[in-house]
């Protein structure tokens, strides 16, 4: 007899009957295509949860306000704003306002610093990681957090329709708000 699990709304039980009495609930599939109410209700209640986390939109997660600089400043200028605004990411531009790229401070760190390479004399695009990838507002949740995940990406940019940056993710934000939407 397959009963939905008292204490996980997503888990399935299996009640011991004598003949069945060697399945244990750590072998009861999690999946289960079940003709029983409370199974079909379990299911149906993992789907719809799927669902909402899929049309999560990246402007729900409420992207921070980057840091932007122009791609001719020095290293040492835009490490110094990052410093003093507690960023840990500033995204670079072109001088016509278009995004160049993104500078992070273990960019800093691992291009600049252990190389001892001096930073006044280091220009900002000779350090950024150029034409970074990007999210749109209207793109999904789950898609930010994959691009993020799968590339290694702390921070990542984020574009209105037009292409201009309006915001910047960070990898916590997005991790803590699929956390957050599996514990629902």
């Amino acid at each position: 007899i397959v009963t939905k699990a008292p204490d996980r709304s997503d888990a399935v039980s299996v009640k011991s009957v004598p003949f069945v009495s060697s399945f244990s609930a750590k072998r009861a599939p999690r999946r289960l295509s079940v003709s029983s109410v409370s199974g079909a209700a379990t299911v149906a209640r993992r789907d719809e949860r799927t669902i909402v986390a899929e049309s999560r939109t990246v402007a729900k997660l409420r992207p921070s306000i980057p840091l932007i600089e122009k791609s001719e400043k020095n290293v040492l200028s835009v490490a110094q704003i990052m410093t003093d605004r507690r960023g840990s990411a500033c995204v670079i531009v072109h001088g016509d306002g278009s995004l160049a790229g993104i500078i992070t401070d273990t960019d800093i760190t691992r291009r600049l610093v252990a190389k001892r390479i001096d930073p006044k004399s280091t220009a900002a695009f000779e350090l950024m990681t150029q034409n970074p990838t990007c999210v749109s507002l209207t793109d999904s949740a789950t898609k930010a957090l994959t691009i993020m995940v799968e590339n290694h990406f702390r921070h990542l940019p984020v574009v209105d329709k037009d292409g201009s940056v309006v915001g910047l993710l960070d990898i916590t934000k997005v991790l803590d708000d699929a956390i957050s939407k599996l514990e629902k």
